[in-house]
């Protein structure tokens, strides 16, 4: 392409050349032309720009909106699972709560503070990476509470046993007075044997009281053993033996009638005879034996309350 300048009448001659024919197009400008031309291919180009600009924005902008998308999708999935997770607290608290109310049922004492501890149900994994840090922190904070809920789940549950067992050693327990009224003729000991005048050891006490008063069990247990004839002047007559697991046994001699049969499971303050003068007696009177592992122990230690009127 070939320009010629006219300085007379500033005129332009445009020419233009085919390399492989060598033949040549020539046409007349003018000034004013030329910078119409020029115009024109700068308002293209800025056309061009612009386009080109508004293009890139677009592809910015969906590229925006498909992150947008994602992290939505990403919210979506993880506000479900804190929906889930809030569910299963929900039900650990309800139980913790029914535990706790049962304890309280069963014994006269405040709860104990339990620490928590580490454990509990394992993180899910499958939980979509979220980039913000107060999601992110929400969701460790979740996972945390609901491991420590469950711990102490787990601590109530053995701390329910351990007052089951508790509860149970007590109702087992000989605690009471197995008569009412009467007085103490004879105490744990040695004690001189009216019979023979003989230092002899007591392994029980002694409760003078009159013919057909009603003797009650000291704790729970079973029946293990009864005596329900009398030789007259020998051994303890017609007698109740109780075993109350946890090692203790009590026994009830010299009655007068026996209420319960061998095997028969009862519980505290149930009766289980009647006082008497049967066997090695010399007077009405309860004689009431305390053992531990088969160890004769001093009764009045067990009596924690006198018989209800």
């Amino acid at each position: 392409m070939r320009t010629n300048k006219n300085n007379s009448n500033n005129r332009y001659i445009l020419t233009l050349i085919e390399t492989q024919s060598d033949r040549a197009f020539s046409t007349l400008l003018s000034r004013s032309r030329m910078l119409t031309i020029a115009g024109g291919l700068t308002a293209v180009l800025l056309v061009v720009a612009v386009m080109l600009s508004l293009i890139l924005h677009r592809f910015r902008v969906n590229q925006e909106m498909r992150k947008i998308e994602r992290e939505n999708l990403v919210l979506m999935e993880t506000f479900k699972f804190w929906e889930e997770r809030t569910e299963v607290l929900e039900e650990l608290l309800s139980e913790l709560s029914q535990k706790t109310q049962q304890i309280q049922n069963m014994t006269t004492y405040s709860t104990p503070k339990i620490e928590y501890g580490v454990g509990g149900r394992k993180a899910v994994t499958s939980l979509p990476s979220v980039e913000v840090p107060e999601i992110r922190k929400t969701e460790t904070d979740l996972i945390k509470l609901e491991s420590e809920l469950e711990w102490l789940k787990r601590s109530m549950a053995e701390l329910e046993k351990s007052v089951n067992s508790r509860k149970e050693e007590i109702a087992n327990l000989p605690s009471i007075r197995p008569v009412r009224g009467g007085w103490i003729s004879s105490k744990f000991g040695q004690r001189t044997d009216p019979f023979t005048e003989e230092l002899v050891d007591h392994p029980g006490i002694d409760i003078s009281i009159r013919v057909g008063s009603e003797v009650y069990a000291a704790a729970a247990g079973v029946v293990k053993e009864i005596r329900e004839t009398a030789i007259p002047h020998k051994g303890y007559g017609k007698y109740v033996l109780i075993e109350h697991g946890f090692g203790y046994k009590t026994i009830y001699a010299h009655l007068s009638e026996v209420l319960v049969e061998r095997g028969q499971r009862i519980k505290r303050w149930d009766p289980i005879g009647l006082s008497g003068n049967t066997g090695k007696s010399t007077s009405p009177h309860l004689h009431y034996g305390v053992f531990l592992n088969n160890r004769p122990q001093d009764p009045m230690n067990f009596i924690l309350n006198q018989p209800n009127p």
